[in-house]
């Protein structure tokens, strides 16, 4: 299942790095951050369809005090998370600005191996897809 669908496309050879705005749609776990110029720098996605008891959702550590920053990277990595017969899949975003602050974005999911929910991150050149 593809959870890219109505997302603007990433200009890839963006010159501006400065976050102009941001938006957190919590109903369908969606988080863009944009620059000045309302061009996407990040774009981050998860399946939001309830389907048993799992635990699901995405938090953060963004506030508006990341807004008129100056983005100096972004990256992210993935946790399985398998404990026993339980998984606490994870995948979180970290930003880093140029004044020394660190953001982070988790997209979680805790459940039993039979509920994985499909997420999608990109920024720059970089695409990644796949469940929790």
């Amino acid at each position: 299942m593809s959870i890219k669908n109505n997302r603007m496309s990433i200009v890839k050879t963006q010159k501006e790095k400065v976050v102009g705005s941001y938006e957190f749609d919590e109903e369908i776990l969606k988080f863009v951050l944009y620059d000045t110029n309302k061009n996407i720098l990040l774009y981050c996605k998860l399946d939001d369809s309830q389907q048993c008891c799992e635990d699901f959702g995405i938090s953060m550590t963004i506030d508006e005090t990341i807004v008129g920053s100056e983005i100096e990277s972004i990256d992210h990595q993935q946790d399985d998370g398998k404990i026993g017969c339980d998984y606490n899949s994870t995948v979180v975003i970290n930003i880093s600005v140029k004044n020394g602050t660190k953001y982070n974005i988790t997209m979680y999911n805790n459940h039993n191996g039979y509920y994985p929910h499909c997420y999608y991150v990109e920024y720059g050149e970089i695409t990644k897809e796949g469940d929790l």
